[in-house]
């Protein structure tokens, strides 16, 4: 344990030029579920969701693998007859990323991990109202991602990330129990 905080806190001193990044993004979640429902845009989500917001972090750790971690934001309205509720969905993520080509200006990479999925219902249509909510269920998220770091003026940069998440949450809520589905998001980084 001692010697993965180690590598975490002190990293690879001289192995790359950059030992971490923090980022910001903001794009899709299309659970499976919900593929009939009507797509507004990749940043505005479906008719009845918000976008996914996220906030990452990555710290490299030796070659080319850096430790991920990341925590979002997900809603959707459901207008169920008896009783339209609005799910939040927020997964805490940690993983790693492995970067295909080190020390260029544009780098691919691959992302894989775990989550927590942390949720909650709130009566009625909710989506940008930060409420209190009823019922608290923690889920699981596997998560795969691909994406591509371009640096516009160092240490500012770009990215775009496209990936598939096996969500699942141990009781149903809205949907039903399955959110697993497409991720897409852009964002921006900086790198130290």
């Amino acid at each position: 344990m001692f010697l993965l905080c180690s590598c975490i806190f002190f990293g690879n001193l001289h192995a790359q030029t950059s030992k971490g990044k923090f980022g910001i993004s903001v794009g899709q979640w299309q659970p499976n579920q919900l593929s009939m429902d009507e797509i507004g845009s990749v940043f505005s989500g479906t008719a009845d969701s918000t976008p996914f917001y996220a906030v990452h972090y990555s710290r490299h750790l030796f070659g080319d693998i850096a430790l991920h971690l990341s925590i979002g934001y997900w809603a959707h309205f459901f207008d169920r007859p008896d009783k339209p509720i609005t799910v939040r969905v927020t997964p805490i993520e940690i993983g790693v990323e492995q970067s295909l080509i080190s020390d260029s200006n544009i780098s691919p990479y691959v992302a894989y991990g775990v989550a927590a999925l942390l949720t909650r219902t709130v009566d009625g249509n909710r989506l940008y109202k930060l409420t209190p909510g009823n019922a608290s269920k923690v889920g699981f998220e596997i998560y795969l991602i691909a994406g591509i770091q371009a640096d516009i003026f160092r240490p500012i940069g770009v990215e775009l990330n496209f990936g598939y998440v096996v969500a699942n949450l141990p009781e149903s809520l809205g949907v039903g129990k399955d959110y697993s589905g497409i991720r897409a998001t852009f964002g921006l980084v900086y790198s130290y």
